[in-house]
């Protein structure tokens, strides 16, 4: 099964994602607001998704994507100017703002490939 972690810097955010995913029936590993809380469950899950915006309180986006192991991928959430043009191992970009659908249809593709 793949591990759901919600990471974004402010809990409003946090809260809003997670409550979206439960809402459509995912099950969610963990909310956080800091990418050391995160790191740290990521390394109680097999495998897994790292949903998350671009920025948060003791780190970015980009200094955590070094740290995540290859059995996560991450689903960056970030206004269109922040998503850098090459395309980044392990990394699913959406422009924000996005569309609930777009982005529940977006969770379903990604744990649909991680399960195959």
């Amino acid at each position: 099964m793949t591990g759901l972690i919600v990471l974004f810097g402010r809990p409003e955010e946090a809260h809003g994602i997670h409550s979206l995913l439960i809402r459509n029936g995912y099950d969610v590993a963990a909310s956080c607001t800091l990418g050391s809380q995160a790191l740290n469950e990521i390394h109680n899950l097999e495998s897994g998704i790292l949903i998350c915006g671009y920025k948060y309180p003791d780190m970015v986006y980009t200094d955590l994507m070094e740290e995540l192991p290859d059995s996560f991928e991450m689903l960056l959430m970030a206004p269109q100017g922040l998503i850098m043009e090459e395309r980044l191992p392990n990394v699913v970009a959406l422009s924000m703002p996005v569309k609930a659908g777009d982005f529940i249809s977006t969770i379903g593709m990604m744990i649909s490939e991680k399960e195959q």
